[in-house]
């Protein structure tokens, strides 16, 4: 009456999906556990073990899930010889950004910010103590503690510095490369992977932000890892990778999200950008509810600890979300001025905030304080081929390829954008960026198709060899050359210097209000110096055998003359800026004999 054979299949089918859902369930259990734990005991250092297991289980269960497809290798040697050139082409661009991200570090060039410094406080915690530093959990800002560990490995790998911190976003924004390579071979061809790739390793904007100490680039990366999987799962060829691990790309996909929420607050944009496509691809039929089910279930294993942590303390999770929230009766009047507040100025307040967003994808550069306004955040080549590739990406919007930089673009400008204050912002806008090289790589390769018709593929790869190197020039110029003659933001990492150059002294800082002494640059980078502020002159004092060391800033010079006559004997020396402006003095009195 049966079919032997297809009933034997389908009690393996059901023992699989069986077995697939009982490991996901105890990974979990596992993830929970940990959660719980880390919230009844966070000083213990073995919590984070349950964790590490639930994130093995639930790869292993998507594995298990997937195994029974398996029937012969998915890269063959032969595979491999035909892609070398390709593979090395993409290696060279991406030794080549690595390279423009380590060149100058040591140099603090970008100047060394307070914010980069509270997080290596933070990591160097972690390696030094004083005290334990929790796994899960917030910190400074609120942002969350487990990415102070990789900070500390940066530190313990490359040095306890501030080249040595910064190498961290060095590494993970070089790795954006080989991502984008990757996402725009695999929805148009490696014309589009070269040129966004291309694109992304030499511009100016994204050097930046991988030489900075924050966790803005990091979760650039875990974004552009997202949105390959999602483009790999589009794939029809039903030999590939993801036709015949359905689950465990989903899994992964889970897992990047869960796991980036530990990074920069901008991740979250990712869970909302991933959760539209995994709708539009099971509209498509190109995912299943249980794959999505999947997704769910590594994202809440990766994410759980931290979750529960937002749960029990939910100001961590929106404090800094209402401190930048555009619509907020505050940030109306910063935005638009005195007496300005909503509903009245509602659709101002919009066009303002469009306008000032979409101005950083053609002339404006990055109004934070973490870059410079000066410097407009594109070179104009590719400006040109994105503004064209988005015209092309609106014209094959069918397609989930297409769909999937639109989102990624427009949703940023939304979420990154429109609704937050003091646009353009770079660190939040720059979760979207890769979009930007990609939607103009999807434009050089319309052009590069129809080009074909008329002339030789080698003329073309000239014309696009010229661009490229145009690109290249304009960049490096306006990094190494336009922005590191600018001097602002170099103070504090100047005045660290002073410090950690004077050993045994009694420091001393009269800067307030424009500069304390525990600014995060100063604590970074002179650990042992011990600054003292002086509010006061009658607040500095020193033993006859101990060295003093006064830094005055100039809205305080008037009150060095008192600590001169106290201690005399001491030298004055000025520093300035390249444009003749005093930055400091200062007033060193070396150990006197008895």
């Amino acid at each position: 009456m049966f079919d032997k054979p297809l009933v034997t299949a389908l009690m393996i089918r059901r023992a699989i999906h069986g077995a697939t859902f009982r490991i996901s369930a105890l990974a979990l259990i596992f993830s929970t556990g940990s959660a719980a734990w880390a919230l009844r005991y966070p000083d213990s250092k073995g919590v984070i073990f349950p964790w590490l297991f639930a994130i093995v289980l639930v790869i292993a269960a998507a594995m298990q899930h997937d195994g029974f497809a398996i029937r012969q290798p998915w890269f063959t040697r032969e595979k491999l010889r035909k892609s070398c050139l390709e593979i090395g082409s993409v290696a060279a661009l991406t030794l080549l950004g690595f390279g423009l991200r380590l060149y100058r570090l040591s140099d603090l060039l970008p100047p060394f910010h307070g914010d980069e410094g509270e997080m290596g406080v933070w990591a160097r915690t972690v390696l030094e103590g004083p005290h334990w530093v929790p796994y899960f959990g917030t910190g400074w800002m609120d942002h969350p503690l487990l990415f102070h560990y990789l900070q500390a490995g940066s530190l313990a790998l490359f040095g306890d510095d501030g080249a040595g911190l910064r190498m961290l976003s060095v590494v993970f924004g070089s790795l954006c490369i080989p991502l984008v390579y990757a996402i725009g071979r695999t929805g148009w061809g490696p014309v589009a992977g070269y040129a966004a790739a291309a694109s992304m390793a030499v511009s100016h904007l994204s050097i930046q932000y991988s030489r900075i100490a924050l966790n803005n680039i990091e979760s650039v990366w875990a974004m552009c890892l997202a949105m390959l999987l999602l483009v790999r799962m589009s794939s029809t060829e039903k030999e590939s990778l993801v036709g015949r691990w359905p689950m465990t790309q989903h899994a992964s996909l889970g897992l990047v999200l869960g796991l980036s929420q530990y990074l920069y607050y901008g991740s979250r944009l990712a869970i909302i950008l991933a959760g539209a496509l995994l709708l539009i691809l099971r509209r498509q039929g190109r995912s299943s509810l249980r794959c999505i089910a999947m997704t769910i279930v590594a994202g809440l294993v990766a994410v759980m600890p931290q979750l529960w942590c937002y749960a029990r303390f939910p100001a961590a999770l929106l404090n800094r979300s209402l401190g930048v929230w555009a619509f907020s009766d505050g940030n109306v009047a910063h935005a638009l001025g005195p007496g300005a507040s909503l509903p009245h100025d509602f659709g101002r307040l919009v066009l303002f905030q469009l306008s000032q967003t979409l101005g950083f994808f053609v002339s404006r550069g990055d109004a934070s304080d973490f870059y410079t306004s000066s410097i407009p955040a594109f070179d104009a080549v590719t400006i040109v081929f994105f503004w064209f590739g988005l015209l092309c990406v609106l014209g094959r919007l069918r397609r989930f390829q297409e769909i999937v930089l639109f989102a990624w673009f427009g949703l940023g400008v939304l979420f990154a954008g429109i609704l937050t204050i003091d646009q353009p912002n770079g660190p939040r806008l720059i979760m979207m960026v890769p979009a930007v090289f990609l939607i103009a790589g999807a434009g050089v390769h319309f052009l590069y198709e129809k080009g074909l018709r008329v002339l030789p593929r080698q003329w073309l790869w000239g014309v696009a060899a010229a661009a490229w190197i145009s690109i290249l020039v304009t960049n490096l110029h306006l990094y190494f050359v336009d922005y590191a003659n600018q001097s602002h933001g170099m103070l504090p990492a100047r005045i660290a210097d002073e410090f950690r150059a004077s050993p045994g002294y009694r420091n001393y800082l009269m800067g307030e209000p424009a500069l304390r002494s525990n600014h995060g640059t100063l604590r970074f980078l002179a650990p042992a110096a011990h600054l003292i502020d002086a509010t006061l002159p009658e607040e500095v004092s020193a033993l006859p055998d101990e060295g003093l060391l006064l830094i005055v800033l100039p809205h305080r010079i008037a009150q060095l003359i008192s600590v001169q006559s106290r201690f005399p004997g001491g030298e004055t020396s000025q520093v300035s800026d390249r444009d003749g402006n005093v930055l400091y003095v200062v007033y060193r009195r070396l150990p006197q004999k008895q």
